[in-house]
């Protein structure tokens, strides 16, 4: 971003969060645990975010369960392209997950939630197969966009994407790049793009609860999401600090050549390019 500067509306008051909310090059520092036990910790944190009759307990058990089931369905399967369609049969033809596009809803983000009502948000959908994922042994990673997150099949041989807002179709990079005129420079820098971390996924997870809180106008949860976000990644020196102000804005001060925030259904062009 050239001149001018970032500005994101999350209605979060008189707080000042060094680097907030950016997407930067990261460290599995915190991979102490499955992904799946950490989930278990956030649904633990936020239990009163559950929709009345999600969430019941056994979500270990159960994720074990649908894991062998998957293990089983992929028997016979041979390659990466048919490995990554036996996956996405399980998800949304087993499953039947659908997708859905309302933040503003915990349970589409919450696993057990996803699991029992059997929809979800892009974070919510990905949070499932990465668990189906870590059980099975298959090479599939999170992957943000300015206003997204999708998947990505990728055993260092085939790369292949995963769009849960379509079934699990395969979109190529250029396809995100063109639709969300994602910057290449922020590419380059591993800005988007690039094949998260179990932290920076877990990072994602935070900064949408953050969201969910600031829209109930639960400022003190809503810093305490996004700073939890922030110390799960490790952020490039480049970007200076963002100040949420008391307007509710969160701003990055001119200047900076690149400064992207968290997507939580924002578009984060900058505004003066349209």
């Amino acid at each position: 971003m050239r001149g001018g500067s970032l500005r994101v509306s999350l209605r979060v008051r008189g707080a000042t969060l060094g680097v907030l909310l950016l997407l930067g090059v990261g460290t599995d520092s915190r991979a102490s645990g499955t992904l799946l036990g950490r989930l278990i910790s956030v649904e633990h944190e936020h239990a009163a975010l559950r929709p009345p009759g999600t969430g019941e307990p056994g979500i270990e058990d159960r994720v074990g369960a649908l894991a062998e089931e998957l293990r089983q369905s992929l028997n016979g399967v041979s390659g990466a392209a048919g490995t990554v369609e036996a996956l996405n049969r399980f998800v949304f033809d087993r499953l039947g997950m659908q997708a859905s596009q309302d933040l503003k809803d915990p349970g589409n983000l919450l696993l057990s939630s996803v699991l029992d009502r059997h929809r979800g948000y892009c974070v919510g959908i990905a949070a499932l197969y990465l668990v189906l994922a870590e059980h099975v042994g298959l090479p599939v990673f999170a992957v943000a966009t300015p206003s997204h997150v999708f998947l990505r099949y990728d055993d260092g041989t085939a790369r292949i994407n995963i769009e849960t807002f379509q079934r699990g179709a395969t979109l190529p990079d250029e396809q995100y790049i063109r639709e969300q005129r994602i910057p290449d420079a922020s590419i380059r820098k591993g800005v988007f793009l690039r094949n998260l971390t179990a932290d920076e996924f877990l990072a994602q997870m935070h900064n949408n609860l953050g969201v969910i809180a600031s829209e109930r106008q639960e400022f003190a949860r809503a810093a305490a999401g996004y700073e939890l976000a922030i110390s799960l990644r490790k952020l490039p020196l480049l970007v200076d600090t963002l100040k949420l102000e008391d307007s509710g804005t969160i701003r990055a001060p001119g200047g900076t050549d690149e400064a992207f925030a968290f997507h939580g259904g924002t578009d984060l062009r900058d505004p003066e390019r349209g």
